[in-house]
């Protein structure tokens, strides 16, 4: 039982990635309910499942949970939206090859602690660019040079995000405001440039040259306007190149976690009222 319905204990969550005529999805929750998960590779025209990779972390012999091989993270996978950059296909910081079998080392990619789709933003736990579930803060296990966020965006040369510009290991307080930013592909430290902006950002898409992102107005503190919670949002549109705002309009509502997408020239996002919008350059 799910939420009080009955439920597939292998559940599709709806992620379907297609890449060279392949769709690819998972069913299952996690690497250690019901079997685990699998991972399929599906003909679009047919159906016919082309492979399925099984992601199982107990031993089969013992059923016992394998080693920890940090004090901060254990072994396992839960499902999520799954991710490429056309060489490999990505479940989280797990990486296969074309064929759905496992490889013991990733590229660079981009990957999150909690889950694409998880809106609660808890402490310590950012989206990452880099090939291992690295704790973004300082904590033991920080991969040096770390380019994380709340939600990041990349192309080939560049990464784009919307964060704090420290991350204390205890005091969330102590990380200073959140800022639109901008960090170059290759792993340094210091930003390229980094902007203040006016809303809580709840969505960002990158389309050619610039950087759209929309959310709720925030206040003084950095939180969204009280008056504004559940009334109104605001997109706006900044310059790739050194985050300076082009545009701004007014929205109905904020859009949901990471709901919006840029393709043949407009803009969709997906509100919390229930609306898609659909935006069309001039």
């Amino acid at each position: 039982m799910a939420r009080g319905q009955l439920e597939s204990v292998s559940p599709v969550h709806g992620s379907v990635l297609v890449q060279d005529g392949v769709a690819h999805f998972t069913a299952g929750r996690s690497s250690y309910l019901d079997g685990g998960i699998g991972l399929y590779r599906v003909q679009p025209e047919s159906g016919r499942i082309l492979s399925r990779t099984r992601i199982y972390s107990p031993d089969p012999q013992t059923g016992r949970q394998p080693k920890q091989y940090g004090p901060s993270a254990m072994p396992g996978a839960l499902s999520d939206i799954l991710t490429s950059d056309g060489q490999y296909l990505y479940l989280r910081d797990m990486v296969f090859d074309k064929h759905g079998s496992g490889q013991p080392e990733a590229s660079p990619h981009l990957f999150t602690l909690t889950g694409f789709l998880d809106d609660s933003w808890p402490h310590r736990s950012y989206w990452i660019f880099g090939t291992r579930c690295s704790i973004s803060t300082g904590c033991s296990r920080r991969d040096r040079n770390l380019i994380s966020g709340r939600l990041l965006v990349v192309d080939r040369s560049s990464i784009y995000g919307y964060g704090r510009k420290t991350y204390h290991w205890s005091n969330q307080l102590q990380d200073g405001p959140y800022a639109l930013f901008a960090c170059d592909r290759q792993g340094q430290q210091k930003p390229l440039w980094t902007r203040p902006v006016p809303l809580q950002v709840r969505a960002m898409v990158l389309a050619d040259k610039v950087v759209f992102i929309a959310g709720p107005p925030t206040d003084a503190d950095g939180g969204p306007k009280e008056r504004d919670r559940n009334h109104g949002a605001l997109l706006m549109a900044a310059s790739a190149s050194d985050g300076t705002e082009l545009a701004q309009y007014r929205l109905d509502a904020s859009p949901v976690i990471d709901g919006m997408a840029a393709a043949n020239g407009r803009l969709y996002l997906s509100l919390e009222n229930g609306k898609l919008l659909c935006m069309a350059g001039q």
